[in-house]
């Protein structure tokens, strides 16, 4: 005994150049609908919900696992400083350098040959400081021979020099034995 009660709303006034479409079946097509602008099924609560508590954590699970693989796996710096074993190598003398017997970031051990410096100025200075030798070893030669040549006169400037406390006497020793 309970009738429902239906109630007849007018459609809104349309412009004319608007097209009114007919109401079809859920199987059925508009007759100047194209078959690609078919209505698309909703989904219904059920599938909404699997969609939401399962397939999105599940792909964010997935991307976040992702992300956390591949970039937290290296080290990386702008412009910081990373600890590592760098030692500077300064020679003691300076010089051309003229072979480099090891590549950067080649492990090295205590005694190995790192370069190889120009040695033709060491030898020049080298040969340069055996002349110097020789000479002094010449004036010491000759020195030498002249002192033996005189060894009383030496004797009596080396007396008179720590016996006697005047200069005067000293220019006296000097000149009676030709020295000066």
């Amino acid at each position: 005994m309970s009738e429902k009660n239906l109630k007849i709303v007018p459609a809104p006034a349309a412009a004319p150049e608007a097209k009114v479409e007919a109401k079809t079946r859920p199987g059925e097509q508009a007759a100047g609908e194209a078959p690609h602008r078919a209505r698309r099924k909703r989904p219904n609560r059920k599938q909404l919900r699997t969609i939401l508590l399962i397939a999105v954590p599940a792909i964010a699970i997935v991307l976040g696992g992702a992300f956390w693989l591949m970039g937290g796996r290296y080290i990386s710096t702008d412009n910081a400083y990373v600890g590592a074993q760098k030692v500077l190598i300064t020679p003691d003398i300076s010089g051309k350098i003229v072979h480099v017997a090891i590549v950067e970031g080649q492990h090295v051990n205590s005694g190995d040959v790192l370069f190889t410096l120009d040695a033709l100025p060491y030898k020049l200075a080298l040969d340069a400081a055996k002349g110097k030798l020789d000479a002094a070893r010449i004036a010491v030669g000759t020195l030498a021979s002249e002192i033996a040549a005189r060894p009383r006169s030496v004797e009596r400037v080396v007396f008179c020099c720590f016996a006697t406390e005047s200069a005067e006497h000293h220019k006296d020793a000097f000149a009676e034995l030709g020295l000066v």
